[in-house]
Formats: C-alpha cells, structure tokens, sequence
C-alpha cells in the first residue's frame, strides 16, 4: 500500500500516477496498490520514496517502473501510517506509455 503526492506544478499528476500503478497492479506486474493521493505542501525536483515497511524489492521496483533511476528509497518507520510508503512525485518523474493503460484524464 502506497500513498501518492504531486509536488510538481503538473496538474493532477497524482491522480495519473495512481492510474498507472493501479493498471500495473491489475496486470501482475507490480504487487503495489495506492491508498490515497493529492498535492504535496511544496515543489521537489527529485522524487523520493520513502519506505515504512520492508518492501524494497517491489519499491524498486515501482521507482523502475517510473523512471526514477536516481531516486533515492529511504526507511523511516511510522507504526501510525497503514500504508508501506509514500511517493512524493517530482520534476523527475516519468509515466510510460504501456500498452492498454490510460489515465482517468485521458479516457474524458
């Protein structure tokens, strides 16, 4: 379980990130579903996730699918949070064309 946060000028790029991961999930291709999403209280350039659970495989794995080849997973344990991370989306992030997957936006 992961919560998503925009902090880029790009509109409703959470909301686009939770699509894609969800269509990742459905597929098999990433064992990762998104409980909650919105804006991040500040801009970032680099995006950062961060880990409250020992999940660094499939967290890995959710920063290669998005392209985030420098980003760095951090561990900071929070017994208060139900989700195993946080993605804060940065200036760096990129969302693939995969075959079959289109966001909410795209299909209005």
């Amino acid at each position: 379980l992961i919560k998503v946060f925009n902090a880029t000028d790009k509109k409703r790029l959470a909301r686009q990130i939770t699509d894609y991961l969800r269509f990742l999930n459905g597929k098999g291709i990433l064992n990762i579903d998104v409980v909650g999403y919105g804006n991040w209280y500040g801009k970032k350039e680099k995006s950062e996730i961060t880990a409250s659970s020992g999940r660094f495989l499939e967290l890995s794995k959710l920063a290669e699918e998005l392209g985030l080849t420098s980003t760095a997973i951090f561990f900071k344990r929070n017994k208060l949070s139900f989700a195993d991370a946080v993605l804060i989306a940065g200036k760096d992030i990129k969302l693939p064309k995969a075959d079959g997957w289109k966001t909410q936006e795209m299909l209005h």
